[in-house]
């Protein structure tokens, strides 16, 4: 048990059990198996050591009857878990609303920005209701974030695989995005004209709801050191483009229906992305040497491509029970992937099987 005092003259102490649990007590307690000089040292060191607060959040989720545009391109098994009211395994930490709160506020101000120059009009406001349309049967729900309005835009300053100056015109709809700077990765692939697909998806679905040939997707990093703007068209009969990347609607709204009519979970929604891949299946030598790093250290987990949308999602724990499968590797798994990986740092040695 850990004890420290609150103040070195005042009358009670804290303590911290073996379970991490604080105990209010009498500071005549702690005399009996606490030295005076190390109880000053203790204090002394809380006053000189940062500290991660344990805060208590708890996630309040709406109830969700439709499809959102938003949803384009999300892990299956979660929408249908949105739909029928899956208890979330994993809800959101606080830090994570922090981070949001702060996207968030970048996105108000970008919307800002583009009512004073002009582009969209100074009354437009995202507080209104939500609009619905329905597609194969499927009712999907959206709010735009910003409608342009007949203007010209000069985009000298911008990365933007378009010309000069873009022509906005009137009821256009324009998605507003921040994105991480720490993610140069993400950041990279903008500068090299390949924007998100979900945010050309879920803009695509904007267009499709306003019959409109053309929309915008403005980016700009939280810091606002990185910012694009790009111009999303129109190129067939549910088929969009935005820089190098295209998306497919029909394919998308085949997808809805499939996940809306379902019942109940399907083998198909479970394994859409595999948690951990075994092992004798990973070829190592295609890894970097920090994945495999991360992995003899136990900080990673090899699954397939897109993995990441089943480490964010709010169900992450409820689908690798689902795949019969545990959380991270385990002890014995960490000695096969060393044995497998012995040399890692050179790659020459490196087993494949």
């Amino acid at each position: 048990m850990r004890w420290f005092d609150r103040k070195e003259d005042s009358g009670n102490a804290l303590a911290e059990n073996e379970n991490g649990a604080v105990l209010d007590c009498k500071a005549t307690q702690t005399r009996a198996s606490v030295s005076k000089t190390q109880r000053r040292s203790q204090t002394i060191r809380l006053n000189t050591i940062s500290m991660k607060p344990k805060i208590n959040y708890s996630e309040e989720r709406r109830e969700k009857k439709n499809i959102y545009a938003s949803d384009y391109g999300k892990l299956g098994i979660d929408i249908f878990f949105s739909l029928h009211n899956e208890p979330v395994t994993n809800p959101m930490h606080w830090s994570s609303l922090l981070r949001m709160a702060a996207g968030k506020g970048v996105e108000m101000q970008m919307l800002q920005i583009l009512k004073a120059n002009g582009n969209v009009p100074q009354d437009y406001s995202q507080d209104g209701d939500s609009i619905k349309i329905e597609r194969l049967g499927v009712p999907i729900s959206m709010k735009f974030d910003a409608l342009g309005k007949q203007s010209k835009l000069d985009t000298d300053d911008i990365t933007t695989p378009e010309t000069a100056c873009i022509d906005i015109n009137e009821g256009e709809p324009v998605e507003i995005k921040s994105i991480n700077n720490k993610n140069s990765f993400d950041i990279a692939k903008y500068e090299n004209n390949e924007p998100r697909e979900s945010y050309v998806g879920q803009l695509a679905i904007y267009m499709d709801a306003l019959n409109k040939e053309r929309g915008h997707l403005f980016v700009s990093s939280i810091d606002g050191l990185n910012y694009f703007w790009f111009v999303v068209t129109k190129i067939g009969e549910g088929l969009y483009q935005c820089g190098n990347t295209k998306v497919d609607l029909n394919k998308e709204y085949a997808r809805f229906k499939a996940i809306y009519d379902l019942k109940e979970i399907t083998d198909e929604l479970i394994w859409e992305e595999k948690y951990k891949i075994p092992l004798e299946e990973i070829d190592w030598t295609k890894l970097s040497t920090s994945a495999i790093g991360d992995c003899r250290n136990g900080r990673k987990v090899i699954g397939t491509e897109n993995k990441w949308k089943l480490d964010y999602s709010s169900w992450k724990n409820r689908i690798v029970e689902l795949q019969k499968a545990e959380l991270g590797y385990n002890p014995s798994e960490i000695e096969l992937i060393k044995s497998k990986t012995a040399g890692f740092s050179s790659k020459k040695t490196l087993k494949t099987k």
